[in-house]
C-alpha cells in the first residue's frame, strides 16, 4: 500500500504472477466500457483493509467506483483465488458505486455483454451484484440470488428479462464463471463455460439519455446485498464473438482459475 492506495498486486494490465495471468489486455477492445478486477485495478485502502473505491481500467468506461461510509466498504483480502486479492462483500450495506451515470456513450439500446467471476454465499437469500437504474422499466439489474432465482435485467424488468433457478450445486459458496448477454431480442446466461439459460424475443431497451447510479454489491433499493467475494466485472457495450471473445472468456479463466 503506498499513500493509503493499495495497488492492483499482480501488476499491469493484461494480468501478471501469481495464479496464471494472460498478456491478453481487455481494454484493446472498443466496446469494452467497464473493467473491474481485484489484482488489476486499484484499490483504495481507507484504512483497516476497507476499500474505499475500485478503478475502472477501461479507457472511457463507466469510471471508479466509491464508497465514503465506512461501514458499507468491503474487505480487501489478500489471496482469495488462485493466488488473487479479491473484495469481501458482507451482506449488510457494503457495496461501492458511481453516481449519475448517463447510459449515452456507455450503454448500448439492446446490447450488453457481461463476464463476471464471484464466490456467492448461499447465507443471504436475496442478493444483487450490479445494477444501474432506479425503476423497473429501465435498468441493468444482475442478480445472482434474489429469492432464490438467478436473475439478468436489462431494459425493462418485465419485457428484458432472463430468470433461471439457482442450481442444485456449483452456485452457491463456490467460485464461479457467470457470463450473459442481450443481443436484441436474444438473452442468454452461461455458469462455468455451460448454458444456464436463453430466452427470445425481449423487448423493452434501455433508454440512454437516462442518468442513474451504477452499483456493485447493492440494489437501488439499498437492499438486497451482495455476500461473498468478488474478482472480476468485465462489462462490453456489445456481444463479443470470435477472437474478442476466446481472448476475455482465456484471459479471465487463466488468472481466475475457473471455466467460461
Amino acid at each position: 500500500m503506498i499513500g493509503g492506495r493499495c495497488l492492483g498486486l499482480l501488476g499491469a494490465k493484461g494480468g501478471g504472477s501469481g495464479g496464471g495471468g494472460s498478456a491478453f489486455n481487455p481494454d484493446n477492445i472498443a466496446s469494452l466500457v467497464g473493467w473491474y478486477e481485484s489484482g488489476v485495478s486499484t484499490l483504495t485502502d481507507a484504512g483497516g483493509g476497507k476499500c474505499s473505491e475500485i478503478s475502472d481500467e477501461s479507457t472511457s468506461g463507466i469510471g471508479n467506483l466509491v464508497q465514503t461510509v465506512d461501514a458499507d466498504r468491503p474487505l480487501i483480502v489478500s489471496d482469495v483465488q488462485n493466488g488473487r486479492p479479491g473484495l469481501r462483500f458482507d451482506g449488510l450495506g457494503d457495496h461501492l458505486k458511481k453516481a449519475s451515470v448517463t447510459g449515452t456513450g456507455i450503454f448500448n439500446a439492446n446490447t450488453f455483454h457481461f463476464f463476471i467471476v464471484i464466490k456467492k454465499l448461499s447465507v443471504q437469500f436475496n442478493q444483487n451484484l450490479i445494477v444501474w437504474g432506479s425503476s423497473s422499466t429501465d435498468r441493468i439489474f444482475i442478480s445472482p440470488g434474489d429469492g432464490g432465482t438467478i436473475y439478468f435485467d436489462y431494459g425493462s424488468a418485465f419485457a428484458a428479462r432472463l430468470s433461471t433457478a439457482i442450481p442444485g450445486s456449483g452456485w452457491n459458496d463456490a467460485w464461479i464463471a457467470w457470463e450473459g448477454y442481450r443481443d436484441g431480442g436474444t438473452m442468454l446466461m452461461n455458469h462455468n463455460g455451460s448454458l444456464l439459460a436463453s430466452d427470445t424475443g425481449n423487448t423493452g431497451n434501455l433508454t440512454a439519455s437516462n442518468t442513474k447510479d451504477f452499483r456493485l454489491g447493492e440494489h437501488y433499493t439499498g437492499t438486497f446485498d451482495f455476500e461473498g467475494d468478488f474478482g472480476a466485472a468485465l462489462l462490453f457495450n456489445e456481444v463479443l464473438a470470435g477472437d474478442d471473445l476466446t481472448n476475455v472468456r482465456t484471459y479471465l479463466s487463466d488468472n481466475w482459475g475457473v471455466t467460461f
